[in-house]
């Protein structure tokens, strides 16, 4: 599970991701932001990191935030695809088993300059387990993920989008102290001439390295036993 929390203006957009990823075996640092500065934009997502990771490159080959409108819709599921086919073909050769992967919701956000629109802009496109189609929305204003049902809260600030990571974190440790979560706040603050990237600081620091160990040194989305595709962020 990863947290993702924004607020955009039309002149700037502030994005706050945790750095926990894994499985409810294995937790490490991962980068769940995904800059493409040459158009303007920026990336995050929840779900598998294999599929992420492919969206941003696909992404990195992109002029600008418009385009990316454009085109993403038609190769989100393509390249969805090829994700399964790479997950079946792990589960083949690491664990001796042939099954149809199920993979969980996956959420691609994007982040950017609209030329469009002649402002920033956010959109957001979804897929839940068993849905057939992505749904994009667009134009957001804000989101907060997972959400604590509640109203929006206003996220202008480094502080303030610490408190509610801190309570994104606290709540989902409660229910399962296994959920990969927490770890380190980092920050994306967009604007039209420029993406700044930074850290925060710890997520609530006694509860996220409570019952877990320390996170090891491991590359991005490699575990042990060499690539785990079907790992969640």
């Amino acid at each position: 599970m990863s947290l993702v929390n924004f607020q955009v203006k039309s002149d700037r957009i502030l994005v706050a991701v945790d750095s926990i990823g894994g499985t409810s075996k294995l937790h490490q640092h991962v980068n769940k932001l995904f800059p493409v500065p040459h158009a303007r934009m920026l990336l995050c997502g929840r779900g598998n990191m294999a599929f992420i990771a492919k969206v941003f490159n696909a992404c990195s080959l992109l002029s600008c935030f418009d385009e990316a409108r454009e085109v993403l819709p038609r190769e989100l599921p393509k390249i969805l695809q090829e994700v399964r086919t790479e997950v079946m073909v792990y589960y083949v050769l690491s664990l001796g088993r042939l099954e149809r992967p199920k993979l969980s919701v996956q959420e691609i956000y994007v982040f950017g300059w609209s030329d469009r629109l002649g402002e920033m802009s956010a959109m957001r496109f979804a897929k839940q387990q068993e849905a057939r189609d992505f749904v994009l929305e667009e134009d957001l204003a804000g989101g907060v993920a997972p959400w604590l049902g509640r109203g929006f809260p206003v996220l202008d600030s480094t502080e303030a989008m610490m408190r509610l990571a801190a309570e994104q974190v606290g709540s989902a440790m409660r229910d399962d102290q296994s959920i990969p979560i927490g770890g380190r706040l980092m920050l994306a603050e967009l604007t039209r001439d420029g993406i700044m990237l930074r850290c925060a600081g710890e997520i609530n620091p006694d509860l996220t390295h409570k019952n877990r160990g320390r996170p090891g040194p491991k590359a991005f989305g490699m575990q042990s036993t060499g690539l785990n595709l079907a790992q969640p962020l």
